[in-house]
């Protein structure tokens, strides 16, 4: 039997790292809730692509999946194990696998069927339907009813299946999350179907980073150094992102390419004058050539421009027929009766993410095209 001062000790130890997890969860939460209802502009530049948010969602879950996977391969814990690849694979779908990162092209199978053109397999319909949906059948299985399980398995007397399954378990390896995080998982699951404002999924995915890396039971000096080494990769990604420039040609040539699709999609508006009848659109160009906004398949826009820099025929072609721009990222539509006529196509620029705010024209090294549209529904 250990000492009494031992397990005080212990008990101290455990109470003191899952406050730390409970306090960073609740000020979350909190701050981005604030942030959605009084500053929406700087809510919603916060939660874009490649911003800190997403790198430190990324950082997270791979500091956690390391850490677990190192732990389980030395305890010889499958269900450990599996638990840790999915935070690795979960840090890879984050950032796309390093597409916008290293600005690569993916396969025409992504750029065809993934909702956001992205080398991810969560975007693919023919896999995940819901994504949101399957993030919250996640957190319900293993934050509240493997918990439950053990909970249950533990009880005097124990059900009969539950104890075969508790043996099960210890077999397969399997570590619960402690109960005790069970509410924030809870938490995250109701936010996700809630949605309170845009992109709260976004942030509830960094919550569910957070409650892997606190399901570790790290003990609080190693919990912190553990968050303070994510913190610091997503900084420095962060900026590196930030700081990618192109040269003068190849940004003329994605210039000249938003302009040829922003011409290409006033003349099939003139058509069907679907897009300016809308209220709002906001999408990729593929992806409102798909739902019928611009009604134009094959996209032929660019059959008139030379391939960009460093870039082979067949390459300029194949990105091309996705509305791709030459880093890999897909070309951008705003239009509707809410922009006044006006019909926008932009790239994201070398950086890969959005800089430009809804009603400017430019910013960052975003490249835009502005347009008016002319078509049945807008007319004189």
């Amino acid at each position: 039997m250990g000492h009494p001062s031992s397990r005080l000790d212990q008990a101290t130890a455990w109470r003191d790292r899952l406050v730390a997890v409970h306090m960073a969860a609740a000020l979350w939460i909190a701050a981005m809730l604030l942030l959605a209802w009084h500053s929406p502009v700087r809510y919603e530049s916060m939660l874009e692509e490649d911003r800190f948010a997403e790198w430190l969602t990324a950082t997270l879950f791979l500091v956690a999946g390391i850490t677990g996977l190192v732990r389980a391969v030395r305890a010889r814990r499958v269900f450990d194990l599996l638990v840790a690849i999915f935070c690795i694979v979960a840090a890879g779908e984050e950032i796309s696998w390093g597409q916008r990162l290293m600005g690569y092209t993916p396969p025409a199978l992504f750029l065809e069927h993934n909702r956001q053109q992205e080398l991810t397999l969560h975007n693919l319909p023919v896999l995940v339907e819901r994504p949101k949906w399957a993030l919250m059948a996640v957190l319900a299985a293993y934050g509240l009813l493997l918990p439950l399980a053990v909970r249950l398995a533990r009880s005097r007397p124990p059900l009969a299946w539950l104890a075969r399954l508790a043996r099960l378990g210890d077999r397969l390896g399997v570590t619960s999350p402690p109960a005790a995080l069970a509410p924030w998982f809870a938490a995250a699951i109701g936010l996700l179907f809630w949605y309170p404002a845009q992109f709260t999924g976004e942030w509830v995915e960094l919550l569910s980073a957070w409650l892997f890396l606190g399901a570790l039971s790290l003990p609080v000096p190693s919990l912190a150094m553990h968050a303070l080494v994510a913190a610091g990769a997503a900084a420095a990604f962060t900026v590196v992102s930030a700081s990618r420039r192109a040269s003068p040609a190849l940004t003329a040539c994605v210039q000249s390419e938003t302009s040829a699709l922003a011409r290409w999609t006033v003349a099939r508006e003139m058509e069907s004058g679907e897009l300016s009848r809308s209220r709002a659109v906001h999408k990729r160009v593929w992806t409102a050539v798909q739902d019928g906004y611009v009604d134009g398949a094959p996209i032929d826009a660019f059959e008139s421009i030379e391939p960009c820099p460093g870039e082979s025929a067949g390459g300029a072609g194949e990105r091309r027929r996705f509305a791709v721009d030459p880093w890999g990222t897909a070309y951008w539509i705003r239009g509707g009766r809410q922009q006044d006529g006006r019909m926008v196509i932009y790239s994201f620029g070398a950086n890969r993410r959005r800089d430009h705010a809804e009603g400017a024209h430019a910013g960052g090294d975003d490249i835009v095209a502005v347009m008016r549209l002319v078509s049945p529904a807008v007319a004189p």
